[in-house]
């Protein structure tokens, strides 16, 4: 039997699925929740086929889907009442109803048929020989985990301890999952096939389409992939071509964000609410606190949790998190008419709260004060160490 790859979102039809498989004796399938989850499993090995619950969106699926790997044979699970005309690049389409009876008589009808070469838009700016070189920059000894240079188009160029194909599949990824532009970083963890734990991906945005990526362990600093992840957006500008007059590298837009109010002289937290400007259409603001002591790590994953779980109730938009031992550093979009002193009380006081509801706590799990400023983009090293370094006064 063909190793099948399948994403189905629920619950009860992955049951279903898996049932009809083991009753006729197939080996066990690989079976995902979640697009990420099926990108990466993709990209851990080869799959003969794949089934993929329709949903919004799906022939962009399909299509990211083959750049990971060309040939790809892809059944469609469709609900009983819908009709697809003659879907375009795929081996066939089955209604969830019909499992018992049109599983596998769809399964070996695909595998019969022949996986078209998909159409592509265009060359790439630069060939994979050139993203090589690039990466290569970097030198056979590299801090993180693992160094990734690719374009949307599906090249990618890698140093480190995972496979080309893995390189592509975190490019695949990250480009997906970028909704708005305007947010050159992204920051995620990830758990990767074949290894053990936790992974956070580091992800740099470069004009014309390509993607920096450094993956590392979580308890590794963050400055070290941001550092990495700069020296190669770096490398890549001056391959394409886009330097200023004196030879060095432009800023990419929106890495630099302007201060709209200068923080005041000893670091203090910004929690004037005229000074920031909370505007009519909501402000973004890269916020940090620290932590009271060492936070346990086990209650990182909560806290990270509880911290999206804020974001949704409260209509925010997070895009970065970063939480670790000492600090909470984060860059939130808050509604309109809200400044900094609302999302600390909302995120750093309301995750406090939430997390000793849920684990019983009493010590106060966060050090006195926050500091934040109106910004895109997750404060600079420097920046955030000045904050680190000075106590802080007021706010919650």
């Amino acid at each position: 039997m063909a190793r099948l790859l399948i994403l189905e979102p629920d619950a009860g039809w992955r049951q279903r699925l898996l049932a009809v498989l083991r009753a006729a004796g197939a080996p066990e399938a690989t079976v995902t929740a979640a697009w990420p989850d099926a990108c990466l499993a993709l990209g851990h090995q080869p799959y003969d086929l794949a089934l993929l619950a329709t949903g919004p969106g799906w022939p962009e699926l399909v299509r990211r889907l083959r750049l990971i790997q060309g040939d790809l044979r892809i059944v469609l699970l469709t609900e009983a009442d819908e009709t697809l005309e003659e879907p375009r690049g795929v081996q066939g389409a089955l209604a969830h109803a019909d499992l018992a009876q049109q599983l596998l008589p769809a399964l070996r009808a695909a595998m019969s048929r022949r996986v078209r070469p998909a159409s592509t838009n265009g060359q790439p700016p630069l060939a994979l020989g050139q993203l090589r070189d690039t990466i290569a920059e970097l030198g056979p000894e590299i801090e993180p985990e693992a160094a990734v240079v690719a374009h949307e188009s599906g090249l990618a160029a890698h140093l480190g301890s995972i496979t080309e194909r893995m390189a592509v599949a975190l490019s695949v990824l990250v480009s997906k999952s970028w909704e708005d532009s305007s947010f050159p970083v992204q920051v995620r963890l990830l758990r990767l096939p074949g290894k053990r734990g936790d992974w956070r991906l580091y992800a740099r945005r470069v004009p014309d389409a390509f993607h920096v990526l450094v993956l590392c362990q979580p308890e590794q600093p963050l400055g070290v992939a941001r550092e990495t992840a700069e020296r190669l957006a770096t490398a890549l500008q001056r391959r394409l071509g886009r330097t200023t007059p004196n030879g060095a590298a432009p800023d990419l837009q929106g890495l630099s964000a302007e201060l709209e109010a200068p923080p005041s002289p000893d670091g203090s937290a910004l929690t004037d609410g005229a000074a920031e400007l909370a505007g009519g259409e909501g402000a973004t603001f890269a916020i940090a606190w620290r932590a009271a002591s060492s936070l346990p790590a086990a209650l990182v994953e909560p806290a990270q949790r509880t911290i999206k779980q804020i974001a949704q109730v409260n209509d925010c938009q997070l895009h970065y998190v970063n939480l670790s031992a000492e600090t909470v550093h984060l860059v939130v979009s808050c509604p309109p008419g809200r400044n900094s002193l609302w999302l600390a009380i909302q995120f750093k006081q309301g995750c406090e709260d939430s997390l000793k509801q849920q684990f019983g706590l009493v010590e106060p799990l966060w050090a006195r004060g926050y500091y934040a400023r109106r910004s895109t983009m997750p404060l600079p090293a420097h920046e955030l160490d000045l904050f680190l370094d000075r106590s802080q006064v007021g706010s919650p």
